[in-house]
């Protein structure tokens, strides 16, 4: 498997190599209006003539699917003034193409050439000159072609002003003298080189140059030469890279938010699905996405972003005509249920002790108020029991009890399962206390209906309040609603009521860290009790925690230790800082 990656990485090098190699000159004129030419990225000015500068103005040309399409600006030609060059990588054999695209304002019927090559940068002995010349019937005009100073070779008056055109001028250097070909397409098909040119020359007479070395853009004679917008040049060795046709592609191809657990991109049905951990905030996320070499996308990756609801992406192809509309949906996971604690009484006798659940609940016990005491050998709906009699005349008074912490957890769901004797109580209720504070309180439609079965008095999985959500002490009470006993009399003394599977469940708070620098810092354990230890290749030079109400607390660090046995349970912010970098994380304390 590495050995297939790195061969695709080596044939993408080469590729980008190969392509980087062809291309040897690209201006699209990406400079503040008002630029003056000659002295902005390597254009001189050829000759002496300084007046009427070539200047770039505001604006671009455009050719459907041509990649130096609509970017940056233009430059205009007129029939008088200051001329520039541009060099390339000298090229002394095969095929040099040069594309660009072309806006004539204005022409004359004498002609002139606004275009060529130079054998090198600053040579007078132009090669591949390029004309205008107008029709004298009509507005229309040609474009015309020659080797060196021979009269030049011209098509048909078949080309409007005002009309941008693509053209692309090829020079062949062909072994022998005074037959090197000079052709001229205009507005030719992008994804490979017609067969036959608009025009083409061989200059007759005309020697050929030992090399190509530059470009030259000429503002020709006053009574002669056109009027022009060019924009967009490409010299390459290849077609394919002078005439290099834009992407189609307007896919997304990788869409990440921080924290995912997955993203799931459908080409076919421009859809992007992403799961988050549950809990997670989905009015605020920010994605990074990464779309088809070339295009754009609307909103733009990097931008915050509500995904209650589905959100739109727009990619637009680097054709700028293809468009492609996604819809990408946020959701969050299903949520993972963590056992807190359970009673599930599965030894003969058992005991009061819970028989699960986090370290934190392991000691915790089941009590009970009925008058007869309680014994742990009957049997239960799966194993054993908890068993009490004595809750005669106990309505409101009379109960069974658990405790427990829910320190770093949420979303609370309790089960449990009851049966009572037919003298025993039938009718109870689920209430709970939050730290102790002497305030029961009845959990809503938690009424019970016990029979002589396991059957008839079952809580599934009922939801605790949000009160009972990351507490240090969460107590549950089944209380007798009633006097009633199963049998429709009233409860006697030696009524029995039995608990069985008794399992308190929750998820687990989210602990994101919110990383500031590239090296991350840990701490652990987390949920701690007392000591909390800080990783970190470096020195530690401050740490404060902070409570989620924003008060910060005295902190002591030493030998990359925080002794935190004094703070409450709950969950607490800790900034930590090295002599290079900063982290925010958060905690438990237990």
């Amino acid at each position: 498997m590495k050995k297939f990656y790195l061969t695709n990485l080596i044939f993408l090098l080469v590729m980008f190599n190969l392509s980087s190699q062809n291309l040897l000159l690209e201006e699209n004129f990406d400079y503040p209006v008002g630029t003056q030419l000659v002295g902005t990225n390597g254009w001189t000015q050829q000759g002496t003539t300084t007046t009427n500068p070539i200047t770039v103005e505001s604006g671009n040309l455009s050719y459907p699917s041509y990649v130096s399409s609509n970017i940056g600006n233009y430059v205009t030609i007129n029939n008088s003034g200051q001329d520039a060059y541009k060099a390339f990588a000298s090229q002394n054999s095969g095929t040099v193409y040069c594309a660009f695209l072309v806006n004539v304002s204005d022409a004359q019927t004498t002609g002139d050439y606004f275009f060529a090559f130079e054998p090198s940068p600053g040579n007078t002995t132009y090669t591949g000159r390029l004309f205008i010349q107008k029709d004298a019937s009509s507005s229309n005009f040609a474009f015309g072609i020659s080797k060196g100073t021979e009269t030049a070779v011209y098509t048909n008056f078949d080309y409007s002003l005002n009309t941008t055109y693509l053209v692309v001028v090829k020079y062949e250097m062909i072994a022998g003298s005074q037959n090197d070909v000079i052709s001229v397409f205009i507005n030719p098909t992008l994804s490979s080189e017609p067969l036959s040119p608009t025009v083409s020359t061989t200059g007759g007479s005309t020697g050929d140059p030992s090399a190509l070395e530059a470009i030259l853009l000429r503002q020709g004679a006053l009574t002669s030469a056109p009027t022009l917008k060019i924009d967009g040049i490409r010299v390459a060795t290849t077609w394919n890279e002078a005439v290099k046709e834009a992407s189609h592609e307007a896919e997304i191809l990788s869409f990440t938010i921080p924290n995912q657990i997955s993203s799931t991109i459908n080409s076919l049905d421009a859809t992007v699905d992403v799961v988050m951990p549950y809990g997670t905030d989905l009015t605020n996320l920010v994605p990074t996405i990464t779309i088809s070499a070339g295009a754009t996308i609307s909103p733009a990756s990097g931008v915050a972003q509500d995904f209650t609801n589905s959100v739109v992406y727009t990619v637009t192809a680097e054709d700028g005509i293809n468009v492609k509309n996604w819809t990408v949906s946020v959701t969050t996971e299903s949520p993972t249920y963590i056992t807190l604690v359970e009673w599930t009484f599965p030894n003969n006798p058992d005991d009061s002790i819970a028989d699960g659940g986090i370290s934190a609940n392991l000691d915790k016990i089941i009590t009970c108020t009925a008058s007869g005491g309680v014994s742990y050998n009957a049997s239960g709906a799966t194993t054993m029991s908890a068993r009490a009699t004595g809750w005669d005349n106990g309505a409101d008074s009379k109960y069974w009890r658990v405790d427990f912490t829910t320190a770093g957890y949420k979303d609370i769901i309790l089960s449990s399962k009851q049966r009572s004797s037919s003298t025993g109580p039938r009718d109870f209720r689920i209430q709970y206390m939050i730290n102790n504070d002497g305030n029961w309180l009845d959990v809503p439609n938690s009424g019970i209906t016990c029979g002589d079965n396991w059957t008839s008095g079952v809580v599934n999985e009922m939801m605790l309040p949000a009160q009972c959500n990351n507490k240090q002490l969460v107590s549950i009470r089944w209380i007798m609603s009633s006097n009633t006993s199963v049998n429709g009399g009233t409860v006697a003394s030696t009524g029995a009521s039995r608990i069985d599977d008794i399992i308190v469940k929750g998820i687990e708070i989210p602990v994101f860290a919110e990383i500031i620098d590239n090296e991350e810092i840990t701490i652990y354990p987390n949920p701690t009790i007392d000591i909390l230890y800080i990783n970190s290749n470096s020195s530690i030079t401050k740490v404060n925690i902070i409570t989620l109400e924003g008060k910060t607390i005295s902190t002591k660090i030493e030998n990359k230790s925080i002794n935190i046995s004094n703070l409450k349970s709950g969950i607490y912010i800790i900034d930590i800082e090295t002599p290079s970098k900063s982290q925010r994380l958060y905690f438990v304390k237990q």
